[in-house]
């Protein structure tokens, strides 16, 4: 398997993707706030939890 074909598959996984997604909004919120509020930072460390689930959604 070449380099660029194990990129495309790690790309395309479904783990990468919600990553890439979350990240992304993550983003997003932050430019769209001028101020960083302890409100906004709890909300910011707090909006990855999974309900105690790992990354991959395990256990």
């Amino acid at each position: 398997m070449s380099h660029e074909e194990l990129v495309e598959i790690v790309s395309n996984h479904p783990f990468t993707v919600r990553e890439m997604a979350k990240q992304s909004e993550d983003l997003q919120r932050l430019r769209e706030t001028p101020t960083l509020t302890a409100e906004f930072l709890q909300w910011l460390r707090t909006s990855s939890e999974n309900g105690g689930k790992s990354l991959l959604d395990l256990s």
